[in-house]
Order: C-alpha cells, then sequence, then structure tokens
C-alpha cells in the first residue's frame, strides 16, 4: 500500500486529498467537533496538513506524540509548533497534553481498511491502545486502492466509525 500511495502522480494525490478533505468538513460531526485529534500526514498519506492549516484558527487541533509505547496528543496552534520527532515523524513541541476524554473527533492514519471498518496500521498499535480512553467517532482517511477484502482483526484492534476515500464517505454502526 506504502508503494501504491507513493506511485500516485502529485496532481491525483492533491485532487484526491482535496476530495476527502471536503468530504470530511462537510459531516456534522466534524462540523461540530470542537477539539479534533489528527494524525500530521507523511509519505504521501491523505492530506492533512494543510486540513490543520486552515481550522487550527477554528477548531481545537490536537496531534500525536510518541512516548515509548504511548501515544499522547497535544494542542497546536498551528504546525510551527511541531517538529521531527520518533519515526522521522512531525510532533507537537507544546506540553498542553489533551486529555482524550476531551477529543470530540479523531482521524486516525492507516495502510489498509476493509468495509467492516478494520484498519491495518503501521504496526505499533498506539491508536489502538488510545482510542479505548476516548468517546469520540473515529474516522479513517484513505484512497480508495487501499482497501481489503477482509483485514483479519485482532482481539485489540479498535475499529473505525468511518472510511473516507476520494469516492466518498461509508459509516460503520458503533
Amino acid at each position: 500500500m506504502k508503494k501504491k500511495r507513493q506511485d500516485l502522480d502529485e496532481t491525483t494525490f492533491l485532487l484526491y486529498s482535496q476530495s476527502i478533505k471536503q468530504t470530511l468538513t462537510a459531516l456534522p460531526v466534524f462540523k461540530q467537533a470542537r477539539r479534533i485529534g489528527i494524525y500530521i500526514s507523511v509519505n504521501h498519506e491523505v492530506d492533512t496538513l494543510q486540513l490543520i492549516n486552515e481550522y487550527c484558527q477554528d477548531k481545537d487541533i490536537c496531534v500525536p506524540k510518541v512516548h515509548g509505547q504511548i501515544m499522547d496528543f497535544y494542542h497546536i496552534k498551528d504546525l510551527n509548533e511541531t517538529k521531527a520527532g520518533a519515526f522521522g515523524l512531525l510532533e507537537p513541541v507544546t506540553q498542553e497534553r489533551v486529555d482524550p476524554d476531551t477529543i470530540d473527533l479523531m482521524i486516525v492514519p492507516l495502510l489498509a481498511y476493509d468495509l467492516s471498518g478494520q484498519r491495518i496500521g503501521y504496526g505499533g498499535g498506539y491508536y489502538d491502545r488510545y482510542l479505548p480512553h476516548t468517546h469520540c467517532p473515529a474516522i479513517g482517511l484513505a484512497f480508495s486502492f487501499q482497501y481489503l477484502n477482509d483485514v483479519e482483526a485482532e482481539a485489540h484492534d479498535q475499529p473505525l466509525n468511518m472510511i473516507i476515500t476520494e469516492q466518498g464517505a461509508v459509516s460503520f454502526d458503533r
């Protein structure tokens, strides 16, 4: 899936990411959310940088930081409050840690997904450990080619409430 994402030409990547962003931001759950947990995209993941920049003034944007096996989210006012950290990912430099219970919406990265809301992440299990501490919907952003017929879920895997691709959104009753 990483290779397929990298093979996307820049025009298609930007077009698909923009379509996904428009679908996400039109959702009532996004419009109503005051505090949003969101990953900072890298390596041709669905672009969240534009989304973060656009909504930092209107919403409380929180991004992840990894400490060993633990992931926490921190409030940022803009992407200038980040620097390269674990795994070469941009992480917040602020100390304003966010209580997971106060997040209204979680935007989750993924490598692949199926139509039952299961996802394949990057193997660290960070979101699978973090999501049970939240009480908010979890939405995965992906390109439609990241679909798999069946993602074998393990007992600790946390399913998503929705997947959004350039083709639209699919919700799962949870």
